[in-house]
């Protein structure tokens, strides 16, 4: 038995066409199914573009008791975002130089110790989602919340240091989950 017949008899999909074998429905079919898997990437990448404005936004308004904060205060980046956007993880970067009150993630994002009970933050996050065209969104959860302190933060609990974080560190919180309002 020849090698190339042998590998055909193994391979349970050696009998299923490909595309020197289709015929020219089968390509019609399969070009609308790229088409609409390239939509769908592109509405996947406008809403995880979205989540990410949405989320930078957010983390803009916090303002330390000593007036630090603003746009580029943290870094902020949505990955691994669901199709209807409801679920998201969430990398939230400390950046090196830069003074905060300390680096737990419950002081600098409210929705994480609210227990999904945070109605002016959740209101705020939808009203701004809406603001870039996208409809509301199921529940919201955040699966993962991975945090990154990168060498050199200056915060209170370390600013005695020289350095004043002398080293990076990463740590993983979450989920969190917004509360049915109606329970």
């Amino acid at each position: 038995m020849d090698a190339e017949r042998l590998r055909e008899e193994n391979d349970p999909c050696a009998d299923m066409p490909t595309k020197h074998h289709r015929s020219g429905a089968d390509e019609s079919r399969v070009a609308q199914m790229e088409t609409g898997t390239e939509r769908i990437r592109m509405e996947r990448t406008e809403l995880q573009s979205a989540l990410q404005q949405v989320m930078c936004a957010m983390f803009a308004r916090n303002q330390s008791y000593f007036g630090a904060g603003g746009p580029d205060y943290y870094g902020v980046e949505v990955v691994n975002v669901a199709s209807d956007g409801a679920q998201f993880d969430l990398i939230l970067t400390f950046k090196a130089g830069t003074h905060y009150c300390c680096v737990e993630l419950g002081c600098h994002f409210s929705f994480a110790i609210g227990g999904g009970r945070k109605p002016k933050w959740i209101s705020r996050f939808r009203q701004l989602m809406k603001d870039r065209g996208f409809a509301q969104p199921g529940l919201i959860t955040i699966n993962n919340v991975h945090v990154i302190v990168e060498e050199g933060v200056v915060c209170e609990a370390t600013k005695h240091l020289t350095p004043p974080n002398p080293r990076r560190y990463e740590y993983d919180d979450g989920p969190f989950f917004e509360v049915d309002p109606a329970q």
